[in-house]
């Protein structure tokens, strides 16, 4: 689902396993909505260990600009309290972001 693009990676360590988070589309997705996702890797090599997990599609209406669905930047920040992804939606026609929003993790950090 991200062969046509990937962008915005971060890098993030949780229970002593590496990530990292990016801006995705296929390419050939015909709705051209941008997706967040997630990946395993490596910590030596930063190649992914497995497949990438779609965590948000760029589907609401704030979501759109210019006729574009997207969503930027995802940064993975947690404490003790809670484990939350935070991104940029769709960029204005002077390329600022317009917005930002986040989703919670199911389960907390842990070091």
């Amino acid at each position: 689902w991200h062969a046509g693009e990937e962008a915005d990676p971060a890098f993030f360590e949780s229970s002593g396993r590496s990530y990292v988070s990016f801006a995705g589309w296929s390419g050939t997705d015909h709705s051209q909505n941008q997706k967040l996702g997630m990946v395993e890797v490596d910590p030596k090599t930063g190649k992914a260990i497995g497949k990438a997990t779609i965590l948000l599609e760029a589907s609401k209406p704030w979501h759109v600009k210019n006729n574009q669905r997207k969503l930027f930047n995802p940064v993975f920040l947690c404490d003790q309290f809670r484990s939350r992804m935070f991104f940029a939606q769709n960029v204005s026609a002077a390329g600022i972001p317009t917005g930002w929003g986040f989703i919670d993790a199911k389960t907390r950090c842990r070091e």
